[in-house]
């Protein structure tokens, strides 16, 4: 899953998902405002709702660990390609397509 904060608008990303919570737990709260008075109020919310999302998204992917982890049986990876060229001929050699196994992979 990727990490995206989203636009000032909240109209996107974790910022969307933050200002749709904040509208639903506050707005029923405010009583019977009008649309007018409403819509600064809800423009506030979308710009927190941003503020909030660049933060969490920024602290996560500058502290994110990932530790004792283990794969489910044995990573298996094709490779496929051909050499670099080199002198005197300048010609590339394929290496086909080749298969790389991880015998017991963990991460820690």
């Amino acid at each position: 899953m990727a990490l995206i904060a989203g636009t000032i608008g909240a109209t996107s990303g974790m910022a969307a998902a933050i200002y749709a919570q904040l509208q639903a737990n506050i707005e029923p709260e405010l009583g019977d405002l009008s649309e007018d008075d409403l819509e600064p109020i809800r423009d506030g919310w979308r710009k927190l709702a941003h503020a909030v999302a660049t933060g969490v998204v920024a602290h996560i992917q500058s502290n994110l660990e990932v530790r004792d982890a283990a794969t489910n049986g044995t990573p298996v990876r094709g490779v496929a390609g051909a050499t670099g060229s080199a002198p005197p001929s300048n010609h590339t050699h394929g290496a086909g397509t080749l298969t790389v196994t991880l015998d017991d992979l963990s991460f820690r």
